[in-house]
């Protein structure tokens, strides 16, 4: 069922257990929460970071739906408080087609089958 991420965020019952293909969508980086150490001169990016991935219809997106993997852990990036998004998931600010498993619970999800990064 080909669907955008507006369709699943407005009416997400109406695809709860459905297979879903989003064509064309943005893998983005939510709010980064880092730890608070008083870092030093020398080593002024010395906490540590991490932030849960979304999935939207434009790179502008505020919020979206999040992607997670057959084992149910949720994309996500960590790092420290100069590069939060060093290592993620799956490349943050591109545009991905995704297939999968659509579950409504906790705001909304897509167990991804397949996903690929779009030139």
């Amino acid at each position: 069922m080909d669907v955008s991420v507006a369709d699943l965020v407005a009416t997400p019952a109406t695809y709860d257990g459905h297979v879903v293909a989003v064509r064309d969508g943005w893998l983005l980086g939510g709010p980064a929460g880092c730890t608070e150490l008083a870092c030093p001169s020398t080593m002024p990016c010395c906490n540590s970071c991490f932030a849960d991935e979304y999935f939207a219809d434009a790179m502008s997106a505020s919020s979206g739906v999040a992607l997670r993997d057959s084992a149910g852990a949720t994309y996500s990036c960590t790092g420290d408080e100069c590069m939060p998004y060093s290592s993620c998931t799956q490349p943050v600010d591109r545009r991905y087609r995704v297939i999968g498993d659509f579950v409504a619970a906790m705001g909304g999800y897509i167990e991804v089958r397949s996903i690929w990064m779009i030139p």
